[in-house]
């Protein structure tokens, strides 16, 4: 018997194609018999092993590092000192003193940034003319770096010739230098605000792709029932987006606990130690006064209050959801 020739030149990249076509087929129909949390797990596994293989290790550093004394200015040896460094924490009375001040700059900060990110991603959600550019503006504060924004957010209130003291000064209410960021009081709005002006666009963008999720047959349903513009936004907007406005409120925590760049080129930390939150004081103990060890035992405190914060939020969401299915028996 003469053996078949095998195909070549286009009869071969014909053939190849309906291989590969067969292939992603059958892949499809496996995918499709999947069942929700086996679907769920295989979505994560990429991430999953992306977060494992850079993330995860240098946790274990920085752990590790937590349970030495790491005194460089001391110029002593570094020796193990198991949880030393943990039971200092409880006496430092500077970082300590931290702890509320960060905690209430991160909830101050997703309260303000969350409302106004939903209004943008409302207004962008919208077909007008104008909306593209309208778009592009809103996104241009995430595309700033922070140290550029926080230099930024410092000359606008520059205290004699920033931009706000002289709006202020040519309407009439202001007749000299303003110490914005020189004053307990105002230091830490102003870095609030700046914080949230870099985070709206983030978080913007991802309340948008819910929107955009949405199916417009829920509105125009609602109108016929004669639902206004409030209620289907009460209604239908607020319901379809929960799980969105979960995600970017914890998202938006996780990167306020974080903030050090802005913080450093805005204030400084200061005045005094006003505005110096977790993140600025372990630069302080590890640059400044070289202090590896401790510094490392702060970061792992920081770690677990971001873990601590993030569950609780999650930890309220389905405690809600089981109160609404325990309503609906």
């Amino acid at each position: 018997m003469l053996k078949q020739a095998p195909p070549q030149g286009d009869e071969a990249d014909v053939q190849l194609g309906h291989d590969r076509t067969r292939l992603g087929g059958r892949i499809a129909r496996r995918m499709d018999r999947l069942s929700d949390r086996k679907y769920a797990a295989l979505s994560f596994l990429p991430g999953g092993l992306l977060v494992a293989v850079i993330v995860v290790p240098p946790i274990i550093a920085v752990f590790v590092m937590s349970l030495f004394r790491i005194e460089l200015l001391q110029f002593g040896p570094s020796h193990f000192t198991g949880l030393t460094n943990y039971r200092d924490i409880a006496s430092d009375s500077a970082f300590l003193g931290t702890v509320p001040r960060t905690i209430w700059f991160a909830a101050a900060t997703t309260a303000l940034t969350v409302p106004l990110a939903l209004g943008c991603a409302l207004i962008m959600n919208r077909r007008f003319r104008g909306s593209n550019v309208l778009g592009i503006l809103v996104l241009l504060p995430w595309a700033i770096a922070p140290v550029v924004t926080g230099i930024f957010w410092r000359f606008m209130f520059q205290a004699n010739f920033g931009l706000m003291t002289g709006i202020l000064t040519a309407f009439g209410f202001a007749h000299g230098p303003i110490p914005w960021l020189e004053s307990s009081s105002t230091a830490m709005f102003v870095a609030i605000v700046a914080t949230a002006w870099r985070s709206v666009p983030l978080i913007a963008l991802i309340l948008l792709a819910a929107l955009k999720s949405i199916p417009r047959t829920l509105y125009k349903a609602g109108r016929m029932d004669g639902a206004r513009s409030f209620q289907l936004f009460r209604y239908v907007t607020l319901p379809s987006i929960r799980k969105a406005l979960l995600v970017v409120g914890i998202l938006q925590i996780i990167l306020s606990l974080q903030v050090f760049d802005l913080i450093y080129t805005l204030t400084g930390g200061g005045p005094g130690l006003e505005t110096t939150v977790i993140t600025y004081y372990i630069y302080i103990q590890a640059f400044s006064n070289l202090s590896f060890g401790y510094s490392s035992a702060l970061a792992v405190f920081l770690l677990m209050l971001i873990v601590v914060s993030s569950a609780s939020l999650l930890y309220l969401r389905l405690g809600s959801r089981r109160q609404r299915a325990k309503e609906a028996k």
